[in-house]
């Protein structure tokens, strides 16, 4: 994957494999930004990755979750 920035980014990733499921999964949007930034991924790489502006990314993570 090119799009990680940083060594200490990358080292926090288990795997490429991981990250392929996630974006190739059939989660929806905010929680493929949720599992990505779980993987320790930063807000930059994941809009990149998603495709998405940045504050997109950022809007999802500063929100909190609330239960049905």
């Amino acid at each position: 994957m090119t799009n990680l920035t940083g060594n200490q980014e990358a080292a926090k990733v288990e795997s490429k494999e991981e990250v392929q499921t996630i974006l190739q999964g059939d989660l929806n949007t905010s929680q493929k930004i949720r599992a990505l930034n779980a993987m320790g991924l930063q807000t930059m790489t994941i809009s990149i990755l998603l495709e998405k502006r940045y504050q997109h990314v950022r809007n999802v993570l500063m929100t909190r979750l609330t239960g049905k």
